[in-house]
């Protein structure tokens, strides 16, 4: 909910991927066997990334691709894109806490 009072309407359209997002932290925290540290590090590697990505201009939007794939006011969590690398991450932790065969 913090994410609202640093940017306030810029996040509503992310509030889906800041959801998801929690359930995939929730999901770390499970197969790391309760301990946190893996969840943080997710966390604090997401957020490095974005930021890095934004402050260098890696990653120019060029309007080729609609918003709702790339994501609304260039807030990955707020596209297709950024719903789909959370997912992928969300499978690689569900495959972790399977027990092999």
């Amino acid at each position: 909910m913090l994410h609202l009072v640093w940017e306030g309407r810029d996040t509503l359209p992310q509030l889906p991927g800041l959801w998801l997002m929690g359930l995939v932290l929730v999901l770390a925290r499970s197969a790391d066997q309760g301990n946190l540290a893996l969840a943080w590090g997710l966390h604090a590697g997401w957020i490095w990334a974005i930021a890095s990505i934004d402050t260098t201009a890696a990653v120019g939007y060029t309007g080729r691709v609609p918003q709702w794939v790339t994501g609304f006011n260039n807030k990955p969590l707020a596209g297709a894109m950024g719903f789909m690398l959370l997912m992928i991450t969300a499978v690689g932790l569900w495959i972790s806490l399977v027990p092999p065969s």
